[in-house]
């Protein structure tokens, strides 16, 4: 299976004398990320960003990572975007996906036509449900998905509703 990144965080600005960056996460709640194996981009090759602790600070997510080792190192690691592997994600929080990340991605059925704009994911008796935007209506759909693409913020339903 081909890796396949899904831009979850950003690492913000240095914190303090001793390495420490900030981080911008895209979850909620922000330390979701840390749940799972995170990855840079150095050299246009993607490299595991193990995170050996973190602090929350009044919602600012404060983390160390072996590969920054003082603060003039975690000034060159500014605006760095942090990644995850979009399966293994999706899988176990499907409702940050499409929630936190896919916010405002054009919903389009399995014959390609556009149903609407996604609003945001709810659960609706213990089924996630997308609500879907549209001109006319507001449409609530089960999560059944063939393809997102973040490129051009587009979701591929597997099906086509009535």
């Amino acid at each position: 299976m081909t890796f396949v990144p899904l831009h979850i965080a950003t690492i913000g600005k240095a914190h303090g004398i001793k390495g420490l960056v900030s981080i911008i996460s895209k979850t909620e709640p922000v330390e979701t990320i840390f749940d799972i194996p995170l990855y840079i981009k150095r050299d246009h090759q993607f490299q595991t960003f193990d995170v050996t602790s973190f602090d929350i600070f009044h919602k600012k997510v404060v983390c160390k990572s072996p590969l920054i080792a003082d603060r003039t190192e975690a000034e060159r690691f500014n605006s760095v975007k942090i990644y995850c592997e979009l399966e293994p994600f999706r899988a176990q929080y499907p409702e940050q996906i499409f929630s936190d990340l896919c916010h405002g991605y054009r919903i389009y059925n399995a014959n390609s036509k556009l149903l609407g704009l996604l609003n945001n994911i709810s659960i609706m008796q213990n089924l996630y449900m997308m609500v879907i935007q549209s001109d006319q209506q507001t449409l609530h759909l089960p999560l059944q998905i063939e393809h997102i693409d973040h490129h051009d913020k587009t979701i591929q339903l597997s099906y086509s509703p009535a």
